[in-house]
């Protein structure tokens, strides 16, 4: 992938991922909400870009041939299978005090919520690299 398009998927990834989490956790109220947020913002924007970064370098590195749409999904799905699992993780951390109010029921929404959110960013990223358009090229498919 070059310069430019890593830069695109990258913003697009960023954009992306503030605007579905604030909708998921601000608006929907599936966590602490905007005022929670506020103070940690520039923080939260930082992370959503480097992890669009490393998403959109990883994908560019691992893609195979395929629709876009498929690498997408697949690849989404995994990140968000390895965020989940870093997760449940933490959870079994957590878990351990009693004063931290571990809630399963909003543990099990956010996890399936963060593996659409992931495969949806695949089939993003898929896209605007064109990547997978070169392999299926390149095999002759």
């Amino acid at each position: 992938m070059n310069t430019t398009k890593l830069a695109i998927c990258t913003v697009v990834g960023t954009i992306y991922l503030f605007l579905v989490e604030y909708l998921w956790y601000g608006v929907l109220g599936n966590g602490g909400g905007e005022a929670d947020a506020m103070p940690a913002m520039h923080w939260m924007v930082l992370g959503y870009l480097l992890t669009a970064l490393a998403f959109c370098m990883i994908y560019a590195k691992g893609v195979e041939a395929g629709s876009a749409t498929q690498q997408g999904m697949r690849f989404g799905l995994l990140v968000g299978l390895m965020f989940v699992g870093v997760g449940f993780m933490w959870l079994s951390l957590t878990e351990s005090f009693p004063c931290m109010g571990v809630d399963m029921t909003s543990t099990i929404k956010n996890s399936v919520f963060g593996l659409v959110e992931y495969g949806v960013l695949g089939i993003i990223v898929a896209h605007l690299s064109g990547l997978s358009k070169q392999s299926d090229t390149a095999e002759g498919n």
